[in-house]
């Protein structure tokens, strides 16, 4: 007779959010496209200051600078960039109005956290950044990827997986985003994070407050 080890248990959770996850999409888009909900959350899924929270707790865990970015509409995410670096300040926190030192190196990359506003659910995705300087302005290229690729990021995968245990805040994968809720419907990434797509690259011009 099979035993079934720790993995087992993992597993079995897992299932059990994703299925969960999948009902409050359901419930909140029945076709399962993202356009005008029929139902959503009376308030919302995470307290006062606890994004700020788990922000302040990923700097006192990695070595890396946290932005927390609002949501583009009602139905987005929060998102807090995990940049991988001790510089004085980063690219994205220029871009975002929230610095105005200009680092030195003009390529960056790390985690982006997604908290969703329909459920108490998240998804960790990695990203990079390139600038290109131009007088007094730069050109700021973000391009992201399914999930995380890059190993070097495994520390701060495993450490931001951890905290976001502890706050009791289920992280929903990659592969399971990129599926629908059903046939024929939205990937579960666009009702629960965003309404653009998971892997994409874009970019803006950003005007430099300082000097290089």
């Amino acid at each position: 007779m099979g035993t079934c080890g720790a993995s087992c248990g993992i597993t079995k959770t897992r299932e059990r959010e994703r299925e969960q996850a999948t009902r409050v999409a359901l419930r909140a888009f029945a076709d399962g496209r993202r356009d005008t909900p029929r139902w959503w959350p009376p308030s919302s899924v995470f307290e006062a200051g606890e994004v700020e929270k788990l922000a302040e707790a990923l700097r006192g865990a990695l070595p890396c600078r946290a932005v927390v970015v609002p949501p583009s509409d009602e139905l987005a995410a929060t998102w807090v960039y995990v940049v991988a670096t001790m510089a004085e300040g980063s690219w994205v926190e220029l871009r975002e109005g929230r610095g105005a030192v200009v680092p030195e190196a003009t390529e960056e990359r790390g985690l982006r956290v997604g908290l969703s506003a329909l459920h108490r659910a998240a998804t960790v995705q990695e990203f990079a950044v390139r600038a290109t300087v131009e007088g007094p302005v730069a050109w700021v290229e973000e391009s992201r990827v399914a999930g995380v690729d890059d190993r070097r990021l495994q520390l701060f995968v495993k450490a931001t997986q951890g905290l976001l245990r502890t706050m009791k805040i289920t992280t929903l994968d990659a592969a399971f985003l990129e599926g629908p809720a059903v046939e024929g419907g939205d990937p579960l990434w666009s009702l629960f994070f965003d309404g653009a797509p998971m892997v994409s690259r874009s970019g803006e011009w950003v005007t430099l407050a300082g000097e290089r």
